[in-house]
């Protein structure tokens, strides 16, 4: 299975972090999408996060490429 991650600056990290560990564990591909390539910052609750690479961005996202879509939380 194919899942795309949405997320952006100011995600909460466990969210992301959390859900992309299961998914991958399952054999799943999972891609990090968003707003602009490079890296996004996330949150624990108000302090701040690690950075994550984003994989793609969501300009150059096939939404046909992906069998699901994960949207985690934010601030």
């Amino acid at each position: 299975m194919k899942v795309a991650m949405l997320a952006a600056d100011n995600f909460e990290q466990v969210e992301l972090e959390l859900p992309l560990s299961a998914l991958k564990d399952a054999g799943g591909e999972v891609s990090i999408v968003s707003l602009r390539v490079g890296r996004i910052l996330g949150m624990n609750h108000m302090e701040q996060g690690a950075p994550i690479t984003v994989d793609r961005s969501l300009d150059r996202a096939d939404p046909n490429a992906f069998d699901a879509l994960m949207i985690p939380g934010g601030l």
